[in-house]
């Protein structure tokens, strides 16, 4: 893991990965699907955002003035989507826009 993701993470409170992201992160970073099953709060997002974001990073020194598009997440429900764009917005260094449907276009 690059050492500034390890950084913002150890400045968010987090100085060791959860076992669900130690035993993914590898398998991600070297292009498996995967389908991870582990109740709630055992770290199954930051286990695809953080080899989600190496990815990026990869990509971004081999493309360095590619602004496109890097990754779409899609979640089932509007609640998740939300929480994940919360998780991405706190942990990584990513830009996100969070889209999604079942609300009018005032926001209200």
């Amino acid at each position: 893991m690059r050492p500034e993701i390890q950084a913002r993470l150890r400045a968010k409170g987090i100085e060791e990965l959860f076992a669900v992201q130690k035993y993914t992160y590898k398998l991600f970073i070297e292009g498996f699907e995967l389908i991870v099953k582990s109740k709630t709060g055992s770290g199954k997002t930051l286990a695809f955002l953080l080899p989600l974001e190496e990815l990026i990073a990869q990509d971004s020194e081999t493309a360095p003035h590619n602004n496109n598009i890097k990754a779409i997440i899609l979640e089932p429900t509007r609640e998740l989507a939300i929480q994940v764009k919360a998780m991405i917005d706190k942990f990584s260094g990513l830009s996100c826009e969070l889209v999604y449907g079942g609300a009018d276009s005032s926001g209200q």
